[in-house]
C-alpha cells in the first residue's frame, strides 16, 4: 500500500524486530532491523538519531561479544542527544532492557528498566501509564532472572497503574 521504502514499513519492521527478539530468533531480528535501518537512513540520513541507535542495537545482536558496552553506548547516545531525564532516554533504556534480557544479561536489563522507571516517574509522576508499562517490562526481567515473587509484585503494581489510567493513555 505504501511502497517498500515508506516510513510505515520501517515501523512494521521494527515491530517484527521486537517479536523476533521476543521469540529468540536473533537472525530474523537482525534482518528486520537491518531493513528498517535502510529505510530510515534513506528517509532521514545516516546521522539521524534513530538510525545511529538502531545501528548500535544491530551491532549488539549480531556481534554479541560485549553487549554491556554496546548497550551503554546506545544509552549514552540518547542521554547526550536528549538529556538524562528525557522520555526518549527512557525509551532507549526500555528497548535495551528487552534486548539484554534476551541475551541473558538480566542484571544489566534490570538496571535499564529501573532507569526508565526513574525517568518516567520524574517526568510523568507516580501513576502515569508509562510507569505501568515500565513495571510490566520489569516483570519480564524479574521472571527471566527467576525472582517470581518480585515479578508478581511488579505485575500487581503495573496492572493497578494501567487500569487506573485515563482512556487517552
Amino acid at each position: 500500500l505504501h511502497g517498500p521504502d515508506d516510513a510505515l514499513v520501517a515501523d512494521v519492521l521494527l515491530d517484527f524486530f521486537d517479536l523476533f527478539i521476543e521469540a529468540n530468533r536473533r537472525d530474523d531480528a537482525a534482518r528486520a532491523l537491518e531493513r528498517a535501518i535502510e529505510i530510515q537512513e534513506a528517509r532521514f540520513g545516516p546521522g539521524d538519531d534513530d538510525v545511529v541507535v538502531n545501528r548500535q542495537i544491530l551491532a549488539i545482536i549480531t556481534e554479541g561479544d560485549t553487549p554491556h558496552d554496546a548497550a551503554r553506548d546506545v544509552l549514552r547516545r540518547y542521554e547526550s542527544t536528549h538529556g538524562s531525564w528525557h522520555p526518549r532516554t527512557a525509551d532507549a533504556s526500555r528497548l535495551l532492557a528487552a534486548l539484554l534480557r534476551h541475551l541473558g544479561q538480566t542484571d544489566e536489563a534490570r538496571r535499564m528498566v529501573r532507569r526508565a522507571l526513574d525517568i518516567d516517574r520524574h517526568n510523568f509522576g507516580p501513576t502515569h501509564y508509562r510507569l505501568g508499562t515500565d513495571l510490566v517490562d520489569l516483570v519480564l526481567v524479574e521472571a527471566a532472572s527467576g525472582d517470581l515473587d518480585t515479578a508478581q509484585e511488579c505485575l500487581r503494581q503495573g496492572t493497578d497503574i494501567i487500569q487506573a489510567a485515563p482512556p487517552e493513555e
